[in-house]
């Protein structure tokens, strides 16, 4: 058993747990605590009934008996906003904390409205180039209770952190990445500002001997990190050199926020080079889907957020074809709107809920308005010129009409080569 281990049963044993979420996060929690924890009860709640030996809280008063229990962990899908009256709050833990409770001083933690996946990858990418005993783990999908029993003392641990996961938190890596801050989430917290607040606990509780990694072209992180940053700042974007397949200017904030953590680690310029040059980057994340009939296609399937969108639209320079449009969670598009009012794509179609916002305050020509996307990439490739791109960065969350934004990238593919 690895002190990790240790530690964590030695803070759950004797205790009633319930665990809240049975997903892939909630069963790594469940077969942990089954084998290792000595618990005086064990229960789970969920949406749905849990095929289980142990109680089971499900239906639509699934969170009905939480205060029953000396600890909650909770699945980071389900928000604290959800909770108000159900549950006191000190009872709820999560995975992610359990191990920055222990295990801080080896973690880097990267979080940001965009960009966390692909810079924590790259970190990972570097460390393992450089022969470093590291595992990639957390909101990229991977839950750190899955990788417990091959964590040593010496593991480095690179954890990508939603704000789901850093809500309420009062421990921070010992290295925090801050990428940048947008609206996003705005359905799953009670303003925009407590979803910042959520961001900032990636550094708000470190001390005097850690490192907090941000990007001083963004006003909002500029302004958390000036407020409660008390670890050695290290800003980002500086001038580098980035591979030619790596597009835009947000890559080069990946690309030099992951530097800046291997220089913090003393990695060697020749090692980070190497990992950074051969990396690929990651699905649907201005991913180059093909020609097809003379029309080249972009799957940009991440994009949720309307910077993201505007950021995708730049750095291809010649999309001729933009497709918008998800489900709403209230987010602000003027900047978006007036971006398309000044002629920068020729094409945009739009779908869904925020298609039809997005709609009304466009005042530019070839705008199309479809029920879905599998009509909007028919229209699509109709309308594209030759020789040129059609974009999908829709600017808004894919739920409701896709289970995540994976899928909704992959019925792009799949329709654009039907």
């Amino acid at each position: 058993m690895t002190k990790l281990i240790q530690e964590i049963k030695k803070a759950l044993d004797g205790k009633s747990i319930v665990i809240l979420g049975f997903g892939r996060e909630g069963k790594a929690t469940y077969h942990f605590v089954k084998k290792y924890v000595n618990y005086k009860e064990l229960a789970i709640a969920d949406e749905r009934q849990a095929e289980v030996p142990e109680k089971v809280y499900y239906g639509t008063d699934y969170c009905e008996g939480l205060n029953d229990f000396d600890v909650v962990i909770k699945s980071p899908g389900i928000s604290f906003k959800e909770l108000k009256g159900k549950v006191d709050f000190e009872k709820v833990t999560s995975q992610t904390e359990l191990v920055l409770n222990f295990y801080r001083k080896n973690m880097i933690g990267i979080t940001g409205t965009k960009g966390k996946s692909t810079t924590s990858s790259l970190i990972y990418a570097i460390l393992q180039e450089a022969k470093v005993n590291t595992r990639l783990v957390g909101n990229i999908g991977i839950p750190i209770f899955e990788c417990l029993e091959e964590i040593t003392d010496e593991t480095v641990l690179v954890c990508e952190m939603s704000s789901h996961q850093l809500e309420k938190i009062v421990v921070s890596p010992h290295i925090g990445v801050l990428l940048n801050l947008f609206e996003e989430h705005l359905d799953h917290y009670e303003s925009y500002e407590e979803y910042q607040l959520s961001k900032v606990n990636i550094f708000r509780h470190q001390s005097a001997e850690d490192f907090v990694v941000y990007n001083a072209e963004n006003e909002l992180t500029v302004k958390y990190v000036e407020s409660y940053a008390k670890g050695k700042k290290i800003a980002f974007p500086f001038p580098i050199a980035i591979p030619s397949h790596l597009l835009g200017k947000h890559n080069q904030n990946n690309i030099s926020a992951a530097v800046a953590v291997a220089k913090l680690l003393g990695i060697p310029k020749e090692v980070w080079e190497k990992a950074v040059g051969d990396f690929k980057g990651l699905p649907h994340r201005l991913e180059f889907v093909g020609t097809y009939e003379g029309i080249r296609y972009y799957n940009d399937s991440i994009s949720t957020v309307p910077e993201a969108t505007m950021a995708a639209v730049e750095s291809l320079k010649e999309v001729d074809t933009l497709i918008l449009g998800g489900m709403d969670r209230g987010v602000h598009y003027d900047s978006l709107i007036a971006f398309l009012n000044e002629g920068r794509v020729r094409n945009i179609i739009l779908a869904y809920e925020t298609g039809k916002r997005i709609a009304k305050g466009l005042n530019c020509s070839g705008v199309y308005l479809v029920e879905d996307l599998e009509e909007a990439v028919n229209v699509a490739k109709k309308v594209t010129q030759k020789d040129k791109i059609c974009l999908l960065s829709p600017a808004a969350a894919s739920y409701g009409y896709f289970k995540n934004f994976e899928e909704r990238g992959e019925r792009f593919k799949e329709w654009i080569k039907s």
